[in-house]
């Protein structure tokens, strides 16, 4: 288990705004290692706690707003119960992490010897189980693999817009389960991979990113939006009455040049406006300064909504968008029957989902709406671009979150949303991160965060090209999801179905394995058991020779036993057996069983109960043929 918890640490750290996004590229070996010889519920509980220690680590900003703000500003549980609430949080999202774990389990075996299908198989099903994890009512797609690229690596990031967050998790995954490959096949060295390995990676994304076009400067095209960031705590929005926020709404405005589009945070009010004298003054000013402003507050009009809509000097306009991907317990409660013991949570009223992508047509802007961890779902963005937005506009609320990583993960949901859709995106934030991010997931433009300044409200004016382009991820979707699982299952069909030929698996083995563990090997060299393991090594192969009664051969060190091999650190990969077929069975066995890739009876043995072991592990076998004649037959 120590494995499996180093690899969800590693992973956590690779997150924005915690360590280095470069860690990702080798977080997960350890865990692929620790894996090596799981059993189905074995892989599964493996699966489980990797996945609830990597999310527990990377929300770690989750458990002060529950145990901590929440019920500061709100009074409606103990703080205790807030930590209750993240841990279970943290259990429910880590669930298809043990089905990949147990679906890992079974067919691994299949690819023991093939390290490159292997790899593909693993980085499949991870990537279709990371697609299953944002779908249903407790859907939460942050801490994904992918995330770890969207600040430091835009090269790679890339590929958004070819596939979506699932092509970067696939390719990920496949770099690291090839790199437990290589680390598994020697004792030495491996720090030396490692770095190479995430310095070619390095290179290649510098490569990706020096391609990347220049902004385009385009006078006559572009548009300008402001943004009004408010930095109010909780506490105001939440107990003060609305004109406490409309006086700090009213000076930023006044400071806003005539004519202009402004974006304002998520529910900027904590109450419906539209008939108040808070709507009103706010009318008679957008008319006053001849302004269109997008603000956000929740309706109750037999259905609720969590909502986003223009107000001008005519008034508040009739068309919104109602956020779609509501957050489970805070906005709504997900099997009321089942889990309505939870309905203390929810941090101002339940709203319903909306099922409109709304696209405003503002003074000449073609502008989506997304509303807070909306942006955490590339459908939205993706259906808003589909819809005909030239601009993706992130308005949210980021005042229950004190901590700055928890503001850079959300801001880098922005980041994929750019890249995937290849759309300027803008977040107007309340307390937190205001930027603009281009096509390509540069930021152009950031205002201070609540934490950086010490003032009411910031303001910005940001420049845009309106988007047309439409990329195979805003086209097609997911199709990456169908990808990994066709992939997927035609790999464990080749793989574990059709059998390979007795012939063709003496050749895989001589040619796969370069590590042969010579069990009966005999210091006579007259003797077979001595004479085809040194010509073996002559041909570049290492010998691992084992004899209870010797310690040292010509400089190779000697083992009694396959469990003092394993015990120095060295992996079975190859494991030939010069012992009468009454101990070379058990042998065999014992070989399988320590998690042995390839198992070789020398000529005239045979067993019958290790030949059927073998098929079921999934273990490359070969019995009564001798290594030497084969090699000299296959590599003449």
């Amino acid at each position: 288990m120590k494995l499996i918890l180093l690899s969800a640490l590693l992973t956590a750290l690779s997150m924005p705004g915690m360590v280095w996004g470069y860690l990702v590229w080798i977080a997960l070996i350890p865990f692929f290692m620790g894996m090596r010889s799981a059993r189905p519920l074995g892989g599964a509980l493996k699966g489980f706690l990797f996945g609830f220690a990597y999310l527990m680590i990377t929300h770690y900003w989750e458990l002060p707003v529950l145990a901590l703000n929440v019920p500061e500003v709100l009074d409606s549980f103990p703080n205790f119960i807030g930590v209750v609430a993240y841990v279970l949080m943290c259990l429910v999202i880590a669930v298809p992490f043990a089905g990949f774990g147990f679906v890992y389990s079974i067919f691994q075996r299949f690819f023991k010897a093939r390290p490159l299908a292997g790899a593909l198989f693993a980085a499949s099903f991870f990537t279709v189980f990371e697609g299953l994890r944002e779908l249903g009512p407790l859907g939460f797609t942050n801490g994904r693999l992918s995330d770890a690229l969207l600040n430091s690596q835009l090269g790679i990031s890339q590929l958004l817009a070819l596939g979506g967050p699932l092509l970067l998790v696939f390719v990920v995954v496949l770099v690291n389960h090839y790199l437990a490959h290589l680390c598994s096949d020697r004792k030495s060295g491996r720090v030396p991979l490692l770095i190479t390995a995430v310095a070619m990676v390095a290179l290649v994304n510098a490569l990706i990113q020096s391609a990347i076009p220049l902004r385009p400067f385009d006078k006559n095209s572009e548009k300008t939006l402001y943004a009004l960031q408010t930095n109010i705590s909780q506490q105001l929005k939440y107990y003060a009455p609305p004109e406490e926020t409309l006086k700090v709404v009213l000076m930023g405005l006044e400071e806003i040049p005539e004519g202009s589009t402004v974006i304002m945070p998520e529910a900027t009010f904590m109450s419906d406006i539209r008939i108040s004298p808070t709507g009103t003054r706010l009318v008679n000013l957008a008319r006053e300064r001849n302004l269109e402003i997008l603000v956000g507050f929740p309706i109750y009009n037999g259905e609720n909504y969590n909502q986003v809509r223009f107000v001008n000097g005519d008034g508040f306009s009739g068309e919104f968008y109602a956020k779609v991907k509501l957050t489970p317990f805070v906005e709504f409660l997900p099997w009321p029957k089942i889990l309505g013991v939870f309905e203390f949570l929810k941090f101002l009223d339940y709203f319903y989902a909306g099922e409109e992508f709304t696209v405003f047509s503002v003074d000449g802007h073609r502008i989506g709406a997304q509303i807070c961890f909306d942006s955490l779902y590339g459908e939205v963005a993706r259906n808003l671009t589909l819809n005909g937005a030239g601009i993706i506009v992130i308005s949210t609320n980021d005042g229950w979150f004190n901590i700055d990583t928890a503001l850079q993960q959300h801001f880098s949901k922005g980041i994929a949303r750019a890249i995937e859709n290849r759309r300027y995106v803008l977040q107007v934030s309340n307390t937190g991160i205001t930027a603009i991010i281009d096509p390509y997931g540069r930021v152009l433009k950031r205002l201070p965060t609540m934490n950086e300044t010490n003032t009411q409200y910031v303001i910005g004016a940001f420049q845009y090209l309106p988007g047309t382009q439409i990329t195979p991820y805003t086209r097609f979707g997911n199709w990456f999801f169908f990808f990994s699982l066709v992939l997927g299952s035609a790999l464990i069909i080749l793989g574990g179905v059709f059998p390979v030929k007795h012939e063709d698996k003496a050749k895989e083995i001589l040619s796969t394995f370069k590590r042969i563990v010579v069990v009966g090997f005999s210091k006579n060299p007259d003797k077979p058991s001595n004479s085809v393991p040194m010509y073996l090594k002559e041909k570049g192969y290492e010998i691992i020779p084992v004899n209870p009664s010797m310690e040292e051969y010509e400089g190779m060190k000697v083992y009694p036993d396959l469990k003092s091999v394993i015990a120095d650190g060295v992996n079975l990969e190859a494991v030939e057996i010069f012992r009468p077929s009454a101990e070379a069975e058990e042998i065999a066995v014992e070989a399988i069983e320590l998690g042995a890739r390839a198992v070789w009876l020398q000529k005239d043995i045979r067993s019958e109960k290790a030949r059927k072991l073998a098929s079921e592990r999934s273990v490359l076998y070969v019995e009564d043929k001798c290594m030497y004649v084969e090699h000299r037959r296959f590599f003449p």
